[in-house]
């Protein structure tokens, strides 16, 4: 994931880098000069990794006009935070700013997806960042449920025992 406009303009020179390098591959006179095979290969890993610089650089992109970032999973925040901070068009230091925190402060947040920050500080910081953050919580399936408890029985980590009565 691209995190800053640095770390886009280095992304969109290692692709240009490698679509040059593509070229080079592909030219007649790279194909009379190397293994057949070696060729192949070497095309398609190219191909790979500039197919993943442009999907990363069509996201960063996509980020500026983002005014809904979808959090699939909890583990989906941090990044999402990143993305938010983005699409608000924030720099680190700026953020930092408006929070009265250092950039250090939060360029360590980001370097490790907000996995530090407490979840007071991750409201915080969807607020500075102009969004709003909304959970839901949903029950899992009931099958799910029942076939946890079914494999706990099975290895003897959970036996069923009836519940006593509570008396008044």
């Amino acid at each position: 994931m691209i995190k800053n406009l640095h770390q886009r303009k280095i992304t969109a020179a290692r692709r240009d880098e490698f679509a040059r390098q593509l070229g080079d591959l592909e030219s007649p006179v790279a194909n009379e000069e190397t293994d057949p095979t070696a060729n192949k290969l070497a095309v398609a890993h190219l191909r790979s990794y500039i197919a993943e610089f442009d999907d990363d650089l069509a996201e960063f992109d996509a980020l500026a006009t983002a005014d809904e970032i979808a959090i699939v999973d909890i583990v989906d925040l941090g990044r999402a935070l990143i993305q938010a901070r983005i699409a608000s068009g924030l720099t680190q230091a700026q953020l930092a700013e408006r929070l009265g925190l250092k950039t250090a402060a939060i360029n360590r947040y980001e370097a490790n997806d907000y996995q530090s920050a407490n979840l007071a500080r991750l409201n915080e910081i969807a607020q500075a960042l102009d969004f709003d953050l909304h959970a839901t919580l949903r029950r899992r399936a009931r099958e799910s449920l029942d076939r946890m408890v079914e494999i706990a029985e099975e290895s003897g980590m959970y036996e069923k025992t009836a519940v006593p009565k509570r008396t008044r």
